[in-house]
Parts: C-alpha cells; sequence; structure tokens
C-alpha cells in the first residue's frame, strides 16, 4: 500500500513548540543515517544489527521492498497548502469510519507539519 502505510513522528503541539530545536536535529540524524544506508546498505546492517538482534542479512531482508523517502520525498508529502499525506489519510479515515472502525472520517488540517524537514537547498547535515 504504497503511501498509505508511512512511519510518522508524532508529537504534541506543545512538545513541538517547546522541543522544535531538538525536534529539527532529530529529523536532521534520521536522514542522515537513511542517506547512510542507502549508500552502504551492508554497513548499516553491520551497524543495526546488535540493536536489532538480528544478524545483518536479515536487517537487510527486513528492509527489502521498503521505500525510506528522502527528504525531498517527504515534501512532496507532507508540504504545501494541501499536503498529499492528509489528503491519503482523509481517504482512509473515511473507509475506517465506513467499517465502523473511527466515529468520524474527520482529519485535522493541522495534523500534518513539514516545517522541520530539511530545506531543499541543503544537504541533511
Amino acid at each position: 500500500m504504497p503511501e498509505t502505510v508511512v512511519d510518522v513522528l508524532a508529537v504534541t503541539p506543545e512538545a513541538a513548540r517547546r522541543q522544535r530545536d531538538a525536534l529539527g536535529r532529530l529529523i536532521a540524524a534520521h536522514f542522515r543515517a537513511l542517506a547512510h544506508f542507502h549508500a552502504s546498505a551492508l554497513d548499516t546492517a553491520y551497524r543495526l544489527a546488535p540493536r536489532l538482534g538480528m544478524s545483518p542479512r536479515i536487517v537487510l531482508d527486513t528492509y527489502k521492498g521498503l521505500l525510506l523517502l528522502d527528504p525531498r520525498e517527504n515534501r512532496r508529502l507532507l508540504g504545501g497548502e494541501h499536503p498529499a499525506l492528509l489528503e491519503i489519510a482523509g481517504r482512509l479515515s473515511a473507509r475506517m469510519a465506513r467499517a465502523g472502525l473511527l466515529a468520524s472520517a474527520d482529519v485535522p488540517a493541522g495534523l500534518i507539519d513539514a516545517s522541520l524537514l530539511p530545506s531543499p537547498d541543503r544537504s541533511t547535515a
């Protein structure tokens, strides 16, 4: 289900305000690690293996077929006046409401904030 199953960083609005710098550093570190994974998957797998309690080969197999989006692709989904991911969330929410899994299909307009993504004119450093 491309662009439907996504990883997110969810924080309260208060935490986003109070910890903005820390969140920016966390997001930048995520994209640096992701860039390293794309550039050197085997090295990354050896580094992750002890933390995940699995062999490097299983680490690589676990990530096989996953789309790990770079900052540009994240901006495509999260940015702009009408973020694509908000539309996707709306469709999914409506489906879940029809199935009785949600009381309503409301998706708050302020749900998505792309302001902490690395800017397009600089690297993830």
